[in-house]
């Protein structure tokens, strides 16, 4: 599959899968899929020219479609315009008091923009791994 092809695919299975997860009432699965495929796509798409592509289905929810927008926008580039800003700030990882200020600071300008915070770091999935007996 080329890149033209695939990149859409996955930001429509993105999409899918945020909202089903929502649906369900499930936000930890919506993070955890978010966190995957941004770190897949970033993956493949790696130092290659991003195409020309549409901006993400909506989710349903105002605060989920500018996370995942602002979050593909930090590593596709200037494809669509940004989100536009939340009325109240967002916390999807619901830091409190001085983890707020350190979540703040390590946000990407994208998303503090669209007034949701959350580290770059915690947009990249990390396996985690068990011990072995």
């Amino acid at each position: 599959m080329r890149l033209e092809e695939y990149l859409p695919t996955e930001i429509a299975r993105l999409t899918d899968g945020v909202r089903a997860a929502l649906d369900a009432g499930d936000e930890a699965v919506a993070f955890t899929l978010l966190q995957k495929k941004l770190t897949l796509m970033a993956q493949v798409l790696s130092n290659d020219v991003c195409p020309a592509l549409d901006p993400p289905a909506t989710v349903g929810d105002r605060r989920w479609d500018a996370l995942v927008s602002g979050a593909l926008l930090d590593f596709l580039g200037d494809q669509w315009p940004e989100p536009m800003p939340l009325a109240a700030a967002w916390f999807p990882i619901h830091q409190t008091g001085a983890a707020q200020a350190e979540t703040i600071a390590a946000t990407l300008p994208i998303l503090a923009r669209a007034n949701v915070f959350v580290r770059r770091s915690d947009l990249r999935w990390t396996p985690a791994t068990a011990q072995l007996p």
